[in-house]
């Protein structure tokens, strides 16, 4: 979590702007009920904004589970599970997303990384997934903005 959150901040952030400057960003995990990864991210984001650190892009994250009862044909993607969901998911995924510059409902946001893990039963809903974690991960930004 530590590389994949500085790689992510290096990316986002104009390091150019700040040559003698050494920028650290601690996240302390006090407790986990799941999603720890997006949360980690997103508090990274969160922090960075309120220093008024110049960035190339606004980023956050979502993250989701396919679960499916005992039958196959009925799988489905929960969006910011709790660690029972995730525990019990047969496969997760973490969704890194760009905002967009603009502020309107037409704005788009643009998916910089998508981490999966597990078994996806049903291929076909992996794009619906995605789109989960991109409403998601905006909504997180827009309450982290106001």
């Amino acid at each position: 979590l530590e590389e994949k959150l500085e790689q992510i901040v290096s990316q986002a952030v104009l390091l150019e702007s700040y040559p003698r400057c050494i920028l650290r960003i601690k996240v302390q995990i006090v407790e986990d009920q799941g999603g720890v990864e997006a949360v980690a991210i997103n508090s990274a984001s969160a922090a960075l904004l309120n220093a008024g650190v110049a960035l190339r892009y606004f980023f956050g994250a979502a993250s989701s589970v396919m679960s499916s009862s005992m039958n196959e044909d009925n799988a489905s993607w929960a969006i910011d599970p709790m660690l029972h969901e995730e525990q019990q998911s047969e496969a997760a995924r973490v969704t890194l997303v760009a905002a967009s510059r603009g502020t309107g409902p037409s704005s788009q946001s643009t998916v910089l990384s998508v981490c999966s893990t597990g078994a996806f039963v049903q291929p076909e809903l992996l794009d619906e997934g995605i789109q989960l974690c991109i409403q998601g991960a905006t909504s997180v930004q827009m309450f982290i903005r106001q």
